[in-house]
């Protein structure tokens, strides 16, 4: 949650410097989302290497109590990004994921995207739509390959959106075999 917390002020700050125009412009953005049944969106940028810093929550029960306990997760990116047209672009991710609490998962996910943003609906809704196909290959023997349609909805001038998320495993030998499996989610942007 610390890492969370400082990511969240050294972005915001780092946004409100004044820009030299002399030099190339960096921006830094932000999404906090919401979801119903813990699908993430799964993230496609310009061409670039990074960091992701991030936790799940997972729920144990004790007598006369209920446990949440974070489990960190830290991994390496490198994504490429291919514009079709101004609203149009393919994207290729590769992440390797490496749990840190004892009995995590560490492992590699392939992604590949294609996604259509800002089509007019009337004079100030907008719809996006994304389709990826991607690879898991964790620890433990959990891998698989899964299609994931989605569709959001938005309003030009509020920053945030409604979506609709839904992930098909189309083979896996993860047991119980995944399924099928959908959420909708509220995202707001900083």
């Amino acid at each position: 949650m610390v890492y969370l917390v400082f990511l969240f002020i050294f972005t915001i700050s780092w946004s409100q410097d004044k820009a030299d125009s002399s030099r190339n412009k960096l921006d830094a953005i932000g999404t906090i989302s919401l979801n119903s049944n813990g699908i993430a969106y799964i993230p496609a940028f310009e061409l670039k290497a990074g960091v992701v810093i991030s936790a799940f929550f997972s729920e144990y029960e004790a007598p006369n109590e209920v446990i949440w306990q974070a489990q960190r997760y830290f991994a390496i990116e490198f994504t490429g990004l291919y514009k079709v047209a101004p609203n149009s672009s393919l994207s290729l991710t590769y992440l390797h994921d490496r749990g840190q609490e004892p009995g995590t998962l560490i492992g590699h996910y392939i992604n590949l995207g294609v996604d259509k943003s800002e089509i007019a609906i009337g004079k100030k809704g907008l719809l996006s739509t994304a389709l990826q196909l991607f690879y898991l290959n964790y620890s433990g023997n959990n891998d698989g390959i899964f299609i994931s349609p989605k569709i959001s909805f938005s309003v030009r001038t509020i920053p945030s959106s409604i979506y609709f998320q839904a992930i098909q495993a189309l083979d896996s030998n993860i047991t119980p075999f995944p399924g099928f499996k959908w959420n909708l989610g509220l995202s707001y942007t900083l």
